[in-house]
């Protein structure tokens, strides 16, 4: 067997169990978050041994794998990544603004996972920079920057969710 076709199969072995356990996940909602509360569980087993040129294998080879897995319940307090919520913040930007900060803040007790810009209307007026999320990671904010003669409106959107701490 040719290198590459030893690789390809190695690859094909290693990445195969992976994408079929995919299989498992059930998401009622079709929305990404459900699949968080799928289960899902993968075992794999790869012989491992000597390949390439020059090396030979004589006799019997025998090779065993004995695997287990079990899954076990959240404990109540630690449910993960729930109450998923969309914040947005409307802003307007006057003209000839520079690095204005608008943010966009989770209510209490739930921490950001992500969040961006949207603007209403479209010139090369205006962008953003350090489009992130807050040092606390309570909120998203997004310097923005008008460099035009019109004002300008757009919406900041964090996403939260609770944590379970």
């Amino acid at each position: 067997m040719k290198l590459y076709q030893r690789i390809a199969a190695i690859g094909v072995s290693v990445v195969a169990p992976f994408l079929l356990s995919t299989s498992s996940a059930q998401a009622q909602d079709n929305g990404l978050l459900s699949l968080l509360n799928g289960n899902s569980i993968t075992l794999l087993c790869i012989p491992v041994g000597q390949a390439g040129q020059g090396n030979s294998v004589s006799g019997t080879q025998n090779i065993n794998c004995s695997q287990s897995a079990g899954q076990t319940s959240t404990p109540p307090g630690q449910q993960g990544l729930t109450g998923y919520e969309v914040v947005p913040k409307n802003f307007d930007v006057l003209p000839q603004s520079l690095g204005v900060p608008f943010e966009a803040d989770c209510p209490a007790g739930k921490k950001v996972t992500g969040g961006g810009i949207r603007w209403t209307g479209h010139s090369t007026d205006i962008g953003e920079h350090d489009n992130g999320p807050t040092n606390d990671s309570t909120g998203w904010v997004v310097n923005v920057f008008n460099t035009g003669n019109n004002t300008f409106s757009g919406t900041v959107y964090a996403i939260c969710v609770n944590t379970g701490t």
